[in-house]
């Protein structure tokens, strides 16, 4: 599903694309995030790219916690210095 996207048009098209599509991104379930799950590492021929090992990856919860404040398009100020 996530591998339809296109992240080349900038970071507002990629924004848009993201939250376009049912499930990519689910602010109700953040857990069940098609962005948080399919990078995950499956055993399976069917599933051989993997981003991280498990839901605990120090990227997967940046992304989980993103999710969980509502997944908004641009941080808060301060994040953006690389405080939280």
């Amino acid at each position: 599903m996530c591998a339809a996207l296109r992240f080349d048009g900038g970071a507002a098209a990629a924004y848009a694309a993201l939250m376009a599509r049912d499930g990519v991104v689910n602010t109700a379930d953040p857990p069940a995030t098609t962005l948080l799950t399919a990078p995950l590492y499956e055993d399976s021929p069917n599933h051989v790219n993997a981003t991280w090992l498990d839901a605990n990856a120090p990227h997967g919860q940046l992304v989980l916690r993103w999710i969980d404040d509502g997944a908004p398009q641009w941080p808060p100020r301060e994040d953006r210095r690389g405080r939280r």
